[in-house]
């Protein structure tokens, strides 16, 4: 399905900027991984063994442990560098174990690819206490003649222990924030308050900024995550400030390291003083206008509309589902003119109307010589035209099953690599996607990955059918009318 072949020796091995890059992003788990990485390394030195400690993609940030079995482990890449997803080198524990979420032995020939059979390797998925994050998996590989049935309990407990410890230093930290929160109330009284972590998790917020944000809904918890969690400190305010024009931020540091903020919401009326044009004035009014242009009055149509409008502004992935024919693409563009991709390219695609040999080069592109029949200047697919704006995938519950796994790895790293080419090329796309089918279904039929539902579907906006819409049907009959004649 992935397209690896058996004969396949070596997984990938990222360049020295790349594992800087990798390790600076998982500064954290490092920092509390290390001291029991390096204990059970001890102990495995003279077992012909070693520990790996990986990130949620895959990618070997540490190794520890007899160091024969580590050089020997070079062979394959299975060191620092190494990427050991299923995509890239099949079936593997530390790849099965992020695929499953589950912890796993993988011994010699279980192996997909021949070389690696040599290896005898037990992995535990690693998760955040405080929001369940996949984070990466500890992993104890051997030579397969040395095979331990004790490897997959060690690397449970070495789990256990860094998770423990992420779960403790979570918790001061969310008591330095909830401290500073105190200190900070009297000066905002008149103003709804959010606490997070630097993670983007929630740790307090007021009662009114509770129920504005809706706080505990998955599209609250990963907007937060995606303009905290995701981005650097120094972007921090600058994102809350672009999705909510109300809002301020003010960072918690200690000794320097930002542990978290408080999202301060002022009064809309304090923002409509902007002088005209400005874009905090043009957040607050056109969204409603671009909206208003779906027609419709009925009960069930102004729910989805004002559920869009919220969505629109959460910049998450969106898919929007119901029946053929019920407006799905007028509200996929309201979607894009209004949310914070606004002013970039919209850019459709019918995942279900183009040829399947044809799919992938619309969607990737290609380079020059990539298949016979390619442009002789290779071609820019889909996914980079909408770089800066939407991409807006129809009917992608239509979407091949080999191609769900390419697609998800741009969603994950946000780097297409075209037809061809090894070359990423970083793109930055808002996605929404649309489909006729129950997408929960075909993940149960097995016609659709889970981990690629949970990604173009962090947030659901269901259109209703024109027989739920009562008295529309009279309002759209004297409009298609009206146009008929003219």
């Amino acid at each position: 399905m992935h397209g690896v072949r058996v004969e396949l020796t070596e997984a990938p091995l990222a360049s020295a900027p790349e594992v800087f890059r990798h390790r600076a992003e998982n500064a954290e788990l490092l920092a509390i991984a290390r001291p029991a990485i390096a204990r059970s390394g001890v102990l495995l030195s003279d077992a012909a063994s070693m520990v790996i400690l990986t990130d949620a993609g895959g990618f070997i940030l540490e190794t520890a442990g007899d160091r024969h079995v580590i050089e020997g482990g070079r062979r394959n890449h299975l060191e620092t560098g190494g990427r050991w997803d299923e995509t890239a080198i099949g079936t593997n524990a530390i790849g099965t174990a992020l695929a499953t979420s589950a912890p796993i032995m993988i011994h010699a020939a279980e192996h997909f690819c021949q070389d690696v059979q040599r290896w005898s390797c037990a992995a535990m998925p690693l998760r955040h206490p405080i929001d369940g994050t996949l984070l990466g998996v500890v992993d104890i590989s051997g030579p397969a003649a040395s095979f331990n049935p004790q490897s997959l309990a060690l690397a449970a407990a070495v789990g256990r222990e860094i998770e423990e410890s992420l779960g403790h230093r979570a918790r001061v930290e969310h008591e330095i924030l909830l401290r500073s929160y105190v200190a900070k109330r009297s000066i905002w009284l008149s103003n709804d308050i959010v606490v997070l972590d630097r993670r983007g998790a929630l740790v307090h917020a007021t009662e009114a900024a509770q129920r504005g944000f809706e706080t505990g809904s998955p599209v609250f918890t990963e907007t937060a995550r995606l303009l905290v969690g995701r981005a650097d400190p120094s972007e921090w305010e600058e994102n809350w400030r672009r999705r909510f024009s109300q809002a301020s931020l003010e960072i918690v540091r200690q000794d320097g390291v930002a542990l978290g903020c408080l999202v301060v919401i002022h009064p809309v009326r304090e923002r409509r003083s902007k002088v005209a044009g400005s874009r905090t004035v043009a957040t607050l009014i056109e969204p409603e206008s671009r909206f208003e242009r779906i027609a419709g009055n009925s009960a069930a149509i102004q729910v989805a509309r004002q559920r869009a409008r919220k969505l629109a502004a959460s910049g998450l992935p969106i898919l929007i589902e119901g029946e053929t024919g019920v407006g799905k693409e007028l509200f996929a563009r309201a979607i894009a003119e209004t949310s914070p991709a606004a002013g970039g390219p919209f850019v459709p695609v019918n995942c279900g109307g183009i040829a399947r040999d044809l799919i992938a080069s619309e969607l990737f592109g290609y380079v020059k010589g990539a298949f016979t029949g390619a442009d002789e200047k290779g071609r820019i697919g889909k996914i980079e035209q909408a770089d800066g704006g939407v991409l807006c995938l129809d009917e992608i519950g239509e979407m091949a099953a080999d191609l769900q796994s390419y697609l998800l790895r741009v969603l994950e790293d946000h780097v297409v690599y075209r037809i061809g080419s090894h070359e990423g090329r970083p793109v930055k796309i808002q996605l929404v996607s649309m489909t006729n089918r129950d997408l929960s279904a075909e993940v149960e039929a097995g016609r659709f990955r889970q981990d690629l539902f949970y990604r173009v579907a962090a947030a659901r906006l269901r259109i209703p059918p024109l027989r739920e819409r009562g008295d529309d049907i009279l309002l759209l009959a004297e409009r298609f009318a009206a146009a008929a004649t003219r």
